[in-house]
């Protein structure tokens, strides 16, 4: 499948120094759609079925690659590309995507993109989907139940929900993260806590102790709560001053296409040209 990734800079300070004053770092904001075809968006294609207005309009205030390539064209190796700038047969993982609670692409001495912005003075946060390895503590100290498989019906049975899972996001540069780490864990973690599960179509979560604090959220839901979190951090960092980098990753529009019914039937390109369009 072929993945698009918009990059978006956004220069929301006058950038105009004066004598003794240094230039004004521009936020930056990526956001990464998993599995979104390039020729779905209008700005690419004049005859898409999906009315994409907003990205069109993104398209029109900056620049447009139309020769431009991925190192691999699935979602791990993608994110790993992109969060490191190195090939991702470089990293243990030769092949193929990230199974439920591997141990992460990235090397702890490995340089990141949010590293490398941290370190130029930028707060970085992530939302979404970041499928590059995590490590859920259990109650056992075994691997959790579904370790190195997509679909297991004990799925996160041994988790030790009041410890912190480690080698997530916030270990390689983010200093805030809400989202999930692999699709089929099912599990949504806050910087570096569980709080939260989703009700997927393809997988469970059913073998799986949760205590009471946690959270329950339908799939469908998922893309609003991320995209309302976004919208929070950009208001409140717009006020602090400190330039931001934004790391949106909302999971949309891979499969299970999880469609609100608002948006059921919106386009002519089936339940997927829906999902786009939401």
């Amino acid at each position: 499948m072929v993945r698009t990734l918009i990059l978006l800079a956004l220069g929301l300070v006058a950038c105009v120094p004066t004598a003794n004053q240094a230039p004004a770092l521009p936020n930056v904001i990526i956001i990464l759609a998993d599995d979104l075809g390039y020729g779905d968006l209008g700005c690419y294609n004049a005859q898409s079925l999906i009315p994409t207005s907003n990205l069109d309009q993104l398209a029109t205030e900056g620049i447009r690659f139309t020769n431009a390539y991925c190192p691999v064209s699935v979602c791990s190796p993608t994110r790993y590309a992109l969060m490191t700038g190195t090939y991702p047969w470089r990293s243990w993982k030769k092949t193929g995507v990230m199974r439920n609670y591997e141990r992460s692409m990235i090397r702890p001495e490995q340089l990141t993109l949010p590293e490398l912005l941290k370190d130029a003075g930028y707060h970085t946060s992530g939302f979404g989907k970041w499928h590059l390895g995590t490590v859920f503590p259990t109650t056992s100290g075994a691997p959790p139940g579904g370790f190195e498989k997509f679909y297991a019906t004990d799925n996160g049975a041994n988790i030790d929900f009041t410890k912190m899972v480690s080698d997530g996001p916030l270990d390689h540069g983010f200093d805030q993260w809400l989202g999930f780490s692999c699709a089929s864990e099912c599990w949504i973690v806050e910087n570096r806590n569980i709080v939260g599960w989703l009700d997927h179509q393809l997988y469970t979560t059913e073998a799986a102790a949760k205590p009471e604090h946690l959270f329950n959220m339908s799939l469908q839901a998922y893309l609003g709560f991320i995209t309302d979190k976004s919208i929070e951090y950009l208001i409140d960092r717009s006020k602090n001053g400190k330039p931001f980098f934004l790391y949106y990753a909302p999971y949309v529009p891979h499969i299970p296409l999880s469609v609100e019914e608002d948006y059921v039937g919106s386009t002519g390109a089936g339940l997927y040209g829906d999902y786009v369009y939401q």
